[in-house]
């Protein structure tokens, strides 16, 4: 064997070995229970904020926040030297802003708050997006499935954003979503809906595959609608004339 394969060999196995060493400790501290616990990890990373007495959301000019259902309200921002993302209460809507410079239009989405934001929050909350990118994840059994209430302006939302697009299954109840001025809402295909009932003015719907069991949405001519498969025969869909 010639001495270049033989270092490659090496290399290879030695690399090999600490990735199985690795997981062998990383099995072992879970099954003892030495793991540290994802809450001290959220401390970590994240401040954590409690707003209550909310019954709606405004977002705007976040480059990216998921929300999570949960009991209550609670927030996390990112830790951040040079604090992009900011919120405040106004009576019982919670407001999330991002930073973003006079000089740029609201179209300049690099300057959108790069901080990761967790908003744990009831289904029944209503959310208002302007200029940002909104991730909702669903159930995890459809037992718990729940409705929502959503409304675009010039944003993007995702059931399943980035590092979250896994193979689990997750559930929804009844999403309605009011998409205006270039938003676009896009679902996955692990994703089940009892029913997508949307608006879409200059925007966009794409179902990627979902299961849905129904689908009603309502459309101007310069929006664009995507369905695929079974959805095809359960769309309900008119044209909004203007």
């Amino acid at each position: 064997m010639k001495k270049s394969n033989k270092i490659l060999l090496t290399l290879s196995l030695g690399i090999f070995g600490f990735l199985a060493t690795s997981q062998v400790i990383l099995h072992y501290k879970y099954v003892n229970k030495k793991a540290t616990p994802y809450g001290k990890f959220e401390a970590f990373f994240y401040n954590e904020y409690k707003p209550v007495g909310i019954h709606h959301v405004m977002i705007e000019d976040i480059a990216r926040i998921q929300l999570l259902q949960a009991d209550s309200e609670k927030l996390l921002i990112e830790k951040s030297d040079l604090q992009y993302a900011s919120y405040k209460t106004s009576g019982d809507t919670l407001i999330i802003k991002g930073y973003n410079p006079a000089e740029h239009g609201l179209n300049y989405r690099p300057n959108y708050s790069p901080q990761d934001i967790k908003l744990f929050m009831p289904a029944g909350d209503d959310v208002y997006a302007i200029n940002s990118t909104v991730s909702l994840r669903g159930a995890g059994v459809s037992a718990k499935a729940s409705s929502w209430h959503v409304k675009l302006y010039n944003s993007g939302f995702y059931t399943r954003l980035d590092n979250y697009t896994d193979s689990v299954d997750r559930y929804f109840d009844t999403v309605f979503v009011d998409a205006a001025s270039k938003s676009g809402v896009f679902l996955y295909r692990n994703d089940k809906f009892k029913n997508i009932n949307a608006r879409l003015d200059s925007s966009l719907i794409n179902d990627d595959k979902a299961k849905i069991d129904s689908i009603h949405i309502l459309t101007d001519s310069n929006s664009t609608v995507i369905v695929n498969g079974n959805n095809i025969f359960k769309l309900n869909t008119s044209v909004i004339k203007k």
